[in-house]
């Protein structure tokens, strides 16, 4: 049934999520049988509560991708995944853990296309696009809560790739300055929080 094949989904993706940093072959084994459970667990349940699963399964697997340096096969996973999260923002346009995890798909898809410190794809150009709709959805998070620190630390990290994937340009500046910025007030805000201390 959708409940025992989300289970199998689940034990799938945390053995993959483990593995991943250290054996990415076995990482990728794992996460490919996991796919599958989630997609009978989304087919016999069709309310939808298991798309965020497949979702997260499949953008794994193109973090996976990227990281055995095969960057074409893994822009397909995220696009794939992308596609997933779109239909559950489509049935809720309020879910802010939906819109956060588009803008990190997007995040991801800009960095597979040109981030000069991973396997990329050399295309400059959707980079920019890319990264500029996770800008898009993080600025609109933190509009709607401006108490929100992980939307806030979340549009700084994005800042922080636009500018380091824009080259040497005005705009590049700017955003690598407000990044920082936003990362100096989050760290006055919450001194014991480390990620705002080692993201400046």
């Amino acid at each position: 049934n959708a409940v025992v094949a989300s289970q199998i989904g689940i034990m799938g993706h945390s053995l993959a999520a483990a593995l991943a940093q250290t054996d990415a072959a076995a990482a990728e084994e794992r996460i490919r049988v996991a796919i599958p459970a989630w997609e009978r667990a989304d087919s016999l349940q069709l309310d939808g509560q298991f798309k965020q699963g497949l979702a997260a399964a499949v953008g794994l697997l193109g973090n996976i991708l990227v990281s055995e340096r095969r960057p074409e096969e893994g822009l397909k996973a995220y696009r794939r995944s992308l596609d997933i999260r779109m239909k559950m923002l489509a049935a809720h346009p309020n879910d802010v853990f939906v819109t956060s995890g588009i803008a990190n798909l997007y995040m991801r898809m800009a960095a597979t296309f040109n981030a000069p410190w991973q396997a990329n794809l050399g295309d400059a150009a959707g980079a920019m696009q890319a990264m500029e709709k996770s800008l898009a959805f993080y600025e609109s998070q933190v509009a709607q809560d401006s108490a929100n620190r992980k939307a806030q630390a979340d549009l700084a990290t994005a800042l922080t790739w636009a500018g380091a994937m824009d080259g040497d340009t005005t705009e590049s500046l700017t955003r690598l300055r407000r990044a920082v910025a936003m990362l100096n007030d989050l760290r006055a805000a919450d001194p014991k929080q480390v990620s705002y201390r080692s993201d400046l």
